[in-house]
């Protein structure tokens, strides 16, 4: 095995290919760990911060608490634009408190991406339920709640 050349930050595993960090990354933190230098994790044990450098519309931060909820931020954009469409039903001010706890939620677990597919998954479900009762209420020719109520009652 070689000289370790690159550390993973939330593990701290040490690798000397950086392409073996970047699969260890995806592989077992969601690609949310930062594949830094040796060198530059040793400064950050002793309470130095590099700058991180990104490429994007982002301003650099020194803080990297708040660099790296950028980077999950950006890493949970994709779900939450799926989650735009998905909760469709709701007004706009229900969708933003929906949104805030399920980023809140999602922000403060060990796993982001993992806790952002679980809302996802719910929201898609209660989206289908809703449109299925709703559906059911046209067919009979009633109301939401009635055609809720027949349903319930059918159920063996």
């Amino acid at each position: 095995m070689g000289k370790p050349n690159y550390v993973c930050t939330l593990c701290k595993k040490d690798f000397s290919r950086k392409s073996n960090a970047n699969r260890h990354d995806l592989s077992q933190h969601q690609g949310l760990a930062q594949i830094i230098r040796v060198g530059d994790s040793k400064l950050r044990d002793k309470g130095f911060f590099a700058k991180a450098n990104y490429n994007g519309n982002r301003s650099s931060y020194e803080d990297p608490k708040k660099a790296r909820l950028f980077d999950i931020l950006e890493k949970l954009a994709p779900r939450f634009e799926e989650m735009d469409q998905t909760i469709s039903i709701f007004s706009s001010e229900e969708k933003q408190k929906v949104w805030g706890r399920i980023i809140i939620d999602a922000i403060s677990s060990p796993d982001p991406i993992r806790s952002m597919n679980r809302s996802l998954d719910t929201m898609r479900k209660g989206s289908s339920i809703h449109k299925m009762i709703n559906c059911a209420a046209l067919s009979l020719g009633v109301t939401r709640t009635i055609a809720e109520e027949m349903l319930a009652n059918m159920v063996v």
